[in-house]
């Protein structure tokens, strides 16, 4: 069996590059002021209910509940009605554009994975190749539109992911994540991917560096 692939290159005229533009242009608006108000409200969860930051605090009541696609495809009917440039690209642009941010990312611990290689189990560490796995994963969501961003891995295991408490090192036997600032329990992956996952939430919006096709393909987030 044979399979043909055809490639077709889009063409378009002077008039259709300037409408895919203001599309694009608009899409842009709407994928910050919908990313910004995610932020927003991540941002209001993390003080602590009795301390508050010295130099600013998010106010968003505590019932609100988290912005997603459909409380936010939903505030388009409201928004066309005040901004009339949210009416010239087909709705379904818009929400598409929504879509693609639900999809939200994947983060993964930065690990210098060369250090790895050079320690106890380095035979381990080169056998399984984490680094290439990375790199494929990275390709993926690329290729899916998702973003990829390598986070601080430091204390992801020590902190508490409901209270940011530093809950100190634990044995590795220990497998149970329990808070004695605020009670939460949960397997101890389990709250570290929470840690990461908060931290590149937090993240997201930060300068990337788009690395050409050869490494990794999406952004990567730039700790450095």
């Amino acid at each position: 069996m044979i399979t043909v692939t055809y490639q077709y290159k889009l063409k378009p005229t002077k008039q259709q590059i300037q409408t895919f533009e203001q599309w694009l242009e608009t899409c842009k608006k709407v994928w910050n002021f919908a990313l910004r108000e995610r932020k927003d409200w991540v941002n209001s969860r993390k003080s602590p209910i009795n301390s508050c930051s010295l130099k600013a605090e998010y106010i968003i009541p505590a019932d609100a509940p988290r912005p997603n696609y459909f409380s936010q495809a939903k505030q388009l009917t409201t928004a066309k009605k005040i901004y009339p440039e949210l009416t010239i690209p087909h709705v379904h642009v818009l929400q598409q554009t929504l879509r693609q941010l639900e999809a939200g990312g994947i983060f993964v611990e930065d690990i210098n994975f060369k250090a790895w290689a050079k320690g106890l189990f380095g035979k381990y560490t080169l056998d399984a190749a984490y680094g290439q796995f990375f790199n494929v994963l990275s390709y993926v969501c690329w290729k899916r539109g998702v973003y990829f961003a390598k986070v601080d891995k430091d204390y992801s295991s020590q902190i508490c992911p409901n209270c940011q408490t530093h809950t100190g090192k634990k044995d590795l036997s220990e497998r149970v994540h329990f808070c004695s600032n605020c009670g939460y329990t949960t397997n101890r992956d389990v709250a570290a991917a929470q840690v990461l996952c908060q931290r590149g939430l937090v993240a997201v919006g930060q300068p990337v560096n788009q690395i050409a096709f050869g490494g990794v393909l999406s952004g990567v987030l730039n700790n450095a």
